[in-house]
């Protein structure tokens, strides 16, 4: 990885929106494009010690489905960096999808160049503050293992830890969103997808009227 700048890959099949990425994101990232799913899955597996700092791709890629591949069994070490996809899709169901399948953000082509710019930098500087450090022996277990926590979910487990008692809705959403705009949804999909995960590991995340969350470690 480059010792300065962060590290970017990018899936992208359409060569001009490749050129464009470059342009645009050379001078600041350090970057290395793909221009197939099987290209990039053919470094994923061989750079095992050069993981980048946050993925960008496309959807549809020549036939192939990014987003079926993000969500299989085979892509269980890519789903804990922070994703950005970027579609010409804007269909709230594939939305959702992403969101569900661990993607971190969406931006919908074309898009503007200071939209995306200011987009990544957020995903960095949230993944950054989002470093955990968990003590509790259920959960380095589980973590170690294949449980699989994507990156939003990794910090929402960190906010909950960090309140030591239980978490207001609002504080955990700036501990791990800052002052982004979220849709109505995002938040309730990844506290789901996170309370599913953690239910193996025999804890669970308790509602506390009126807005608050607690992380409850069960021994039974």
């Amino acid at each position: 990885m480059d010792a300065v700048r962060p590290s970017l890959w990018i899936l992208e099949d359409d060569a001009g929106i490749r050129f464009v990425y470059e342009e645009l994101l050379g001078v600041r990232y350090s970057l290395r494009l793909f221009a197939t799913l099987a290209s990039f899955k053919l470094a994923w597996a061989e750079d095992t010690g050069r993981r980048p700092d946050m993925m960008i791709a496309d959807l549809n890629l020549g036939g192939q489905s990014f987003l079926a591949y993000v969500a299989s069994s085979e892509a269980v070490a890519l789903r804990r960096i922070p994703i950005l996809v970027v579609s010409s899709s804007d269909d709230v169901e594939i939305l959702r999808d992403c969101f569900n399948s661990g993607v971190e953000d969406y931006l919908t082509k074309p898009f503007g160049r200071s939209e995306l710019i200011v987009k990544i930098d957020r995903i960095l500087q949230s993944s950054k503050n989002g470093v955990v450090d968990l003590d509790s022996p259920e959960l380095m277990r589980g973590l170690e293992g294949d449980l699989a926590l994507t990156a939003k979910e990794f910090q929402i487990l960190a906010a909950l830890r960090q309140a030591r008692a239980a978490a207001a809705k609002e504080d955990i959403i700036m501990a791990v969103w800052g002052k982004r705009r979220l849709g109505p949804k995002t938040f309730d999909v990844h506290l789901h997808n996170l309370r599913r995960k953690l239910a193996s590991l025999n804890v669970r995340i308790d509602f506390q009227p009126p807005n608050r969350y607690a992380l409850i470690y069960s021994r039974d």
